[in-house]
């Protein structure tokens, strides 16, 4: 891949974030190949502590975090708000710019702990004349006061307290967000240090001497264990970005620093997750200018989430680097007008977050990559080797490390769900596929063999397949080249299944063919809009058979539009006896005595009168046994009743319940654990409703016949088929090749495009693909 050296402003270094690709602006040059060998952009989680007073003393309180976007504490402190969009204002992102602007900014700072970073900022603001020396102990003090998480709760903060040294003195911390304890401290409310604590002035002294930087690091924190549950919705390697807002009421000027470390590291459970930090920023203001702190801290919490910026902030080697990432991060910001939006109202996450080449202006398109522009299918597996079975020695390596993952990730509980939806949604095609088959080929080919290749090839393919999310299945275009096969020999007198043999073997053949001589890679040629109409055709087949199967049911079990006399009654001894006393239907005028038959006991008991009514009757099912005699029209189990009103109930109550379970994960009811599960489990939980009101009402619906016996279709054909015939010519051998051919094209097709199809960016898989190694399980 070729590079092309692009003269940019720094306004527009974001955008310059394309692989090899050679930047140059005026005062700085970037080598993005270079600078992402000793820096990699991670994916980043924001916590924004602020100053809080607490009983006397300070802590710093973490009030709000990111990991995609804002989370912030509400309802007094007791919990977090639902991630929502950042809504900032255009004033604060303009301040945050001159403060970083003013400010140092310390690229690959080298330190190992919050002490060395906070005597290398107070170093440099004395440096720049922005702190007075005389207040050098009291902001160190400050900076290192200890950090209050959300989730510690009061009796660890105990613990922790009983064991803490005696440099840092301070009452316990109520769980209540910034609640003080007397008028004093009510007025001095996020008032900042106060300089005459003598407590603090006993710290600071400790802390020149090196006492507590050698005691015990975590003497930052209260204690407690790391968020280990939240940590689970943090990408894996993510680092740490830490910003600190306080007031201090000594201050006369802002003390701010945006410090980037050389390598992150764990500087004293400052974090709630126990990840290493990358980032800092630090912003302390005067008394009385809190609220604007906040707001800045709250906009370089939004940057550093934006991934544009956040690549910047990585691969910068100056602070012209990050202005210039901050003035594009600000062009691109949308306004929205004070009088037509309400600030109070969060913004809810998008469903698709925009992507990074999306947001590029139309100018970059001038930079020049050698590279194909559909890239649709850029998959390197893709790619020939020009040797021989290469595609599938490459396939075989890349499968061989996620080989052992393949098993333990089938433990979650989202693929039990999935197992029984697939196992239903495998089962029941085969065994249809296999009926029409049945029929087409006269029993030589049919349910039950379409059920145990099915098992077969689907346990081979799921163990040995590069991508084993595919899914192996019988198609329509497969059983038409069957019906067209069958027809032919019988036409022509000849044994079907001993060529259907050949035809399998000439198929296998030519698909090894194809492995090994990596013409798997024709697939990049199949275009976006072939890929959406095969999943389109096959979304349809699905509706179509549906709706076909219900058609099918409304032919056989006609709806009965006037009253017939479609009784079903069994004939005794010269007298007649109705199915349902329910009825109300009485017997009379019996010749001789009269017999009540039981439908439940089947007990005959005689009565003397002539003219009594039958109370108990006996069930049609036990007729025979009492030698009796079916009659009526109502015996015919095609005639029975509301089967069609009966199948359209079940059809659209199952979809329906399928469709509002799955919708259920975006309603607020429950915790989102339980909603998630609810709507994995959609398509089960709507079958087994559905089944269980189909058997509860009794009403005769047409169900799956599966064959009970395990033989094949065909009486008098054994499972092993001779290829050699002798009603077959010998040539037929030869000639069998070309529906193979036939064959092996409409495999490839369905195969390979629905491999293709499986294997878009936007489903997110991690382990690739594997066209070559799928082919020849295939064969």
């Amino acid at each position: 891949m070729s590079s092309q050296i692009a003269t940019i402003t720094p306004t527009r270094l974001d955008h310059a974030l394309c692989n090899s690709v050679k930047i140059q602006v005026p005062k700085f040059e970037i080598t993005i190949d270079d600078v992402s060998e000793k820096l990699e952009p991670r994916d980043l989680f924001c916590q924004m502590d602020a100053l809080r007073h607490y009983n006397d003393d300070f802590v710093w309180k973490e009030v709000r975090r990111w990991v995609k976007f804002e989370e912030e504490i509400e309802e007094k402190g007791k919990r977090w708000s639902k991630p929502h969009v950042s809504s900032i204002c255009m004033q604060y992102l303009t301040e945050l710019h001159q403060i970083v602007v003013s400010n140092p900014c310390l690229l690959d700072l080298e330190a190992t702990s919050m002490f060395d970073i906070v005597d290398i900022l107070l170093e440099q603001w004395r440096f720049n004349g922005t702190l007075n020396s005389l207040l050098w102990n009291h902001v160190k003090a400050v900076l290192l006061k200890r950090h209050k998480h959300q989730h510690v709760g009061r009796r660890q903060i105990k613990r922790h307290q009983s064991r803490a040294s005696n440099l840092f003195q301070g009452a316990f911390l109520s769980d209540e967000e910034d609640v003080p304890s007397s008028p004093e401290t009510r007025s001095r409310m996020n008032g900042g240090y106060q300089p005459s604590t003598q407590s603090l002035s006993e710290m600071a002294n400790g802390m020149e001497n090196g006492d507590v930087k050698a005691s015990n690091p975590n003497l930052l924190s209260f204690g407690g264990e790391t968020n280990r549950k939240f940590k689970r919705k943090i990408p894996d390697g993510a680092e740490v970005m830490n910003v600190m807002v306080g007031e201090v009421e000594e201050l006369t000027d802002n003390l701010c620093a945006f410090v980037r470390l050389r390598e992150a590291k764990d500087l004293g459970k400052i974090t709630e997750v126990d990840l290493p930090t990358r980032f800092l920023f630090i912003l302390l203001v005067p008394k009385a200018h809190l609220e604007p702190a906040i707001e800045a801290g709250r906009c370089m919490g939004a940057l550093m989430t934006d991934e544009i910026f956040r690549e910047i902030a990585y691969i910068a080697e100056d602070k012209t680097d990050i202005l210039s990432g901050l003035q594009e991060f600000i062009s691109q910001t949308i306004v929205l007008p004070p009088g037509s939006w309400d600030p109070s109202i969060r913004i809810e996450p998008p469903a698709e977050i925009p992507t990074k080449e999306s947001r590029k202006p139309p100018v970059y398109t001038t930079i020049v990559v050698d590279k194909n522009e559909d890239d649709s299918h850029d998959d390197p597996t893709l790619e020939r080797t020009g040797r021989v079975f290469g595609g599938l020695i490459a396939d075989v390596k890349r499968k061989l490390p996620h080989y052992k993952s393949d098993f333990t990730d089938s433990l979650h509980i989202q693929c039990v769900a999935s197992f029984i939806y697939l196992f239903l949604a495998t089962l029941t095609p085969n065994v249809t596929f296999g009926g029409l088959l049945s029929t087409a080929t006269e029993g030589y080919m049919g349910t039950i063999e379409c059920i145990l290749a099915a098992s077969i090839t689907g346990v081979i393919f799921a163990l040995f397949a590069g991508q084993p999310l595919n899914i192996l299945g019988s198609t329509g275009p497969m059983l038409v080249l069957e019906m067209i096969l069958f027809k032919f020999c019988k036409d022509q007198d000849w044994d079907f299944m001993p060529i259907r043999v050949w035809v399998g073997l000439w198929t296998a053949l030519l698909i090894l063919i194809i492995v090994a001589f990596d013409l798997s890679s024709l697939v990049r040629y199949i275009t976006r809009f072939t890929e959406e109409c095969f999943a389109c055709l096959i979304a349809l087949i699905f509706i179509y058979q549906a709706f076909k199967q219900l058609y099918k049911i409304g032919i056989k079990y006609p709806v009965q539009r006037w009253t017939t006399d479609s009784g079903c009654f069994c004939i005794i001894n010269n007298f007649t006896i109705p199915p349902k006393p329910e009825e109300g239907i009485l017997v009379r005028h019996v010749r001789s005595a009269s017999l009540s038959l039981s439908s439940n006991e089947d007990i005959v008991t005689r009565s003397p009168n002539n003219d009594m009514p039958l109370h108990q009757f006996i069930a049609p099912s036990n007729c025979t046994l009492y030698g009796g005699i079916l009659t009526g029209t109502g015996c015919d189990s095609s005639q029975s009743p509301d089967v069609l009103f009966m199948s359209i109930v079940l059809f659209f109550g199952t979809f329906i319940i399928a469709r509002l379970l799955v919708s259920f994960k975006k309603t607020r009811y429950f915790s989102t654990m339980i909603r998630q599960i609810v709507s994995d489990f959609s398509v089960l939980i709507a079958i087994v409703v559905m089944v269980g009101f189909d058997a509860w009402f009794g009403v005769a619906t047409p169900k799956l016949n599966v064959p009970s016996v395990f033989k094949p279709t065909k009486p008098g054909r054994g499972w092993l088929i001779n290829p050699i015939s002798d009603k077959n010519p010998w040539w037929l051998i030869l000639v069998a090749v070309v529906p193979a051919l036939l064959t092996t094209i409409l495999i490839f097709m369905d195969q390979q495009i629905t491999s293709v199809i499986v294997n878009r960016k936007e489903n997110k898989l991690k382990k690739g693909g594997g066209y070559h190694l799928d082919m020849l399980v295939v064969a």
